[in-house]
């Protein structure tokens, strides 16, 4: 495999890198899959941030993680896949209000790529907060947005509940 920025991987080898580093993850090789991700990083593959910053969660390294998010973000600003892994991250450590700073900041975004998936995160953050009637409110409009969206209904469902 090719390495280095001036050179490209084919969506093909693309794939297969991803593939390669999600199957060691799998396996609790997160070691060996940073390393795969570190080269699709090389090779401008924005998602091989969050992936990183998965594996260095799995490993309690949540401070490498969240370093690898915000070079992420500044590499990708538009990814919200980046932002919801740093609400993640975050979140595992019950940072929930600067967690929630970190969604907002996506949402700020103009060409924000995964929005569904960062509105997602949103309402998460308000129940982990406890805030059921602001997590509700966006919850209604979530599946207003995506009203086909089967987990966003099953969420609204439960906070209709609370």
């Amino acid at each position: 495999m090719q390495q280095g920025n001036s050179l490209s991987f084919s969506t093909k080898q693309r794939r297969c890198f991803i593939y390669e580093g999600e199957a060691l993850y799998q396996m609790g090789e997160y070691g060996k899959a940073i390393e795969i991700y570190d080269q699709l990083i090389d090779h401008g593959e924005s998602r091989a941030y969050s992936l990183k910053a998965y594996c260095l969660a799995q490993q309690k390294k949540l401070n490498k993680a969240i370093d690898v998010c915000d070079q992420g973000i500044k590499e990708h600003p538009d990814n919200g896949e980046i932002y919801c892994t740093k609400y993640a991250v975050l979140a595992k450590q019950e940072k929930y209000t600067q967690g929630l700073k970190v969604i907002e900041t996506a949402l700020k975004q103009k060409d924000l790529e995964n929005k569904k998936e960062v509105l997602f995160a949103r309402i998460s953050a308000y129940e982990s907060m406890f805030d059921f009637d602001t997590a509700y409110r966006y919850a209604k409009a979530y599946v207003k947005a995506y009203p086909k969206d089967a987990n966003g209904k099953k969420e609204l469902t439960f906070l209709e509940t609370r």
